[in-house]
């Protein structure tokens, strides 16, 4: 909802953006008042004894994506100079100080994208936390972690929403494609390389980039720059590596990097969050534009929009199914058979090439066939 306002200063991928953010009643940024009944129509479900945002079934990182709009709507209750019908700031402080106190982490200090999972180990005969860690964790915990260190102008937070990126990336990095496995450790894994993972992986690490670049702090922002740069590189990392596997005939991406053609399909889902997130990192720095495979990238774009988008519906697809990831079969887009994740997705791709090709004319087409101009009125 953010970036797609991308002229709100309330989106760190905005031009303008800074954090933290005014608090005074004059300032003149957006009130975001779809957020409110969203985010208000979750916490309305919330027990009183809560620690988290929401209750996840044990996941620990999922309530963690919603600290981000908590935040923003903390700000824009004091901007309105209106008491908020929840008390945004302090549950979002609840959220943090339970996956810093409560969630296993691991030696490298990842915090878990599970809640704790009491494993008894025979051999030494202590009680240890299993912990278990996925790509998935990095665009909904580290993000959340900058935003809240952002607000509050601490550093050690925002150091820490860098360093969960590097603990998962030390772990999940596969050294041959450079690109990230799924899930390691823990009771379950997912050793496969998931293309929405790694989309995840390098979306999430580009917002952590963001939030940083918006700190208003000079100070402070100058003990960032190293961090920023490590995750540039860490973000095209991904990018290179999963454009490796891009489909000369279908131009997507196969939901397994590592499979078989004939053991997975081409889809649309982690195609549409890597190209976004292409065009948001070539638009930091013209450097990108070389590094990056940014024909390949556009490819991809056009090929979502004029083959995989339905012009009538606005439906997307092939895409994975998002509660069965490894499932052979993918969804096709009709009723029932949708993904939220995929259709935000390309709202997210569309969003990100529009604000690249704004500030790199010369650099790649900025259009493209008839039939792509008409897909770009359902975005």
């Amino acid at each position: 909802m953010l970036q797609l306002n991308g002229n709100s200063e309330l989106s760190v991928f905005a031009p303008k953006a800074s954090l933290p953010l005014p608090t005074t009643p004059t300032s003149k940024l957006w009130q975001p008042e779809p957020l409110f009944k969203l985010v208000d129509s979750l916490l309305a479900k919330r027990a009183k004894n809560a620690t988290t945002i929401i209750e996840a079934d044990g996941a620990a990182a999922d309530p963690a994506s919603l600290g981000v709009p908590l935040l923003v709507l903390d700000n824009a209750s004091k901007r309105a100079n209106k008491k908020p019908k929840y008390d945004y700031l302090k549950i979002a402080q609840e959220q943090y100080d339970h996956l810093i106190t409560k969630v296993p982490k691991d030696k490298n200090g990842a915090i878990s994208q599970r809640e704790s999972e009491v494993q008894y180990c025979e051999t030494n005969c202590w009680l240890s936390f299993r912990q278990n860690l996925r790509s998935d964790f990095v665009h909904m915990v580290p993000p959340f972690i900058a935003y809240l260190g952002a607000m509050n102008s601490d550093y050690a937070v925002l150091e820490n929403s860098y360093l969960q990126c590097k603990y998962n990336r030390d772990v999940l990095l596969d050294p041959k494609s450079r690109t990230w496995r799924h899930i390691l450790k823990g009771s379950f894994q997912d050793t496969g390389i998931w293309s929405t993972g790694n989309g995840w992986a390098a979306a999430g690490m580009m917002r952590v980039r963001q939030t940083m670049e918006a700190v208003s702090n000079k100070e402070l922002a100058g003990k960032l720059t190293k961090m920023k740069t490590d995750l540039e590189s860490w973000i095209s990392e991904i990018i290179v590596g999963s454009f490796k596997f891009q489909s000369p005939k279908s131009n997507l991406l196969p939901n397994y990097f590592d499979k078989k053609p004939s053991e997975t399909f081409e889809e649309v889902s982690g195609t549409a969050l890597i190209t976004a997130t292409a065009y948001r990192l070539a638009n930091l720095n013209k450097k990108f534009n070389t590094i990056l495979p940014m024909q390949k990238v556009e490819a991809a774009r056009k090929t979502i929009l004029e083959k995989h988008l339905d012009p009538k519906t606005g439906s997307v697809s092939t895409v994975v199914d998002p509660l069965n990831w490894n499932s052979k079969a993918a969804f096709d887009g009709s009723p029932g058979k949708q993904s939220p994740e995929g259709q935000a997705f390309v709202v997210l791709m569309h969003t990100a090439w529009k604000v690249y090709i704004t500030s790199n004319p010369t650099t790649q087409p900025t259009s493209g066939s008839t039939k792509t101009k008409r897909s770009h009125a359902q975005l």
